[in-house]
């Protein structure tokens, strides 16, 4: 109690991996387009001004800046595994596809 755990399939992937897996299971081709960091810095200071002044919450902000310049994230999943009986049942790739599927009978794709 009080504790919080990582859950992922304990494997490591690049932004590259996630994007390919997108387009596998989307059927759509997948490209990289690179945004230089400053520009990226500016869109997102625009992003939360316009945010407090409409209410909403920016899709991009300073804070995500990070996230998304990381080349990729790694989930320490050694704890989770000790402390608790979860076992990831999906690999990114299973789990996108079905995601994927989700979303399109839900109509949101």
């Amino acid at each position: 109690v009080g504790k919080k755990y990582l859950a992922t399939d304990g494997k490591a992937y690049t932004n590259h991996d996630v994007g390919k897996a997108v387009s596998e299971v989307s059927g759509r081709r997948a490209f990289t387009v690179k945004v230089p960091l400053p520009l990226v810095r500016v869109v997102a200071a625009i992003s939360e001004s316009v945010g407090s002044i409409t209410g909403k919450t920016p899709p991009l902000n300073r804070e995500k800046i990070g996230e998304l310049a990381a080349e990729s994230w790694l989930c320490d999943m050694t704890e989770s595994f000790a402390d608790l009986p979860f076992r990831p049942r999906y690999d990114l790739f299973e789990g996108m596809r079905e995601t994927v599927h989700w979303y399109k009978t839900n109509n949101w794709l």
